[in-house]
């Protein structure tokens, strides 16, 4: 997202074309790139609204998009990457958050009491308390 004075604010809003949700999420696409997955459904995110903002909010246009190759400027194929098929395990984290406010007379004793009641399944989290997910993959030897 550009702020009024053209600096990069750190964060993306998407809309998903698979999931149809609003998407917004911390992201560098300088670090990261312009090719994200929506932390909803999984499937792939073009963070087009990143590219080439103008500091009066307009796009200076020249997008490439080829719905073909579906790839753009910013989501080329590596050169030095082959075709040849690999096996690759790729692990999903999600991360869950809830705040629990207790009373309690130490914080070893609010943290004891939070735990025998997690542990008793008196806090289940959910979709509710979803922060963000992260993908992390490796090759895996043959």
């Amino acid at each position: 997202m550009i702020m009024e004075n053209n600096e990069y604010s750190g964060y993306v809003t998407e809309w998903c074309p698979n999931c149809e949700n609003e998407i917004e999420m911390a992201w560098d696409v300088e670090t990261r790139g312009y090719k994200a997955y929506c932390p909803v459904c999984g499937g792939r995110l073009m963070l087009c609204d990143a590219c080439q903002p103008l500091s009066n909010g307009t796009y200076c246009g020249g997008c490439d998009y080829c719905s073909d190759a579906d790839s753009c400027k910013h989501n080329q194929k590596p050169a030095n990457r082959t075709d040849a098929v690999h096996r690759y395990s790729v692990t999903i984290k999600e991360e869950l958050e809830r705040v629990v406010d207790i009373d309690a007379t130490s914080p070893e004793e609010a943290e004891y009491a939070v735990k025998e009641a997690y542990r008793r399944s008196e806090y289940v989290l959910d979709a509710d308390d979803f922060t963000g997910v992260s993908f992390n993959v490796r090759e895996v030897e043959q």
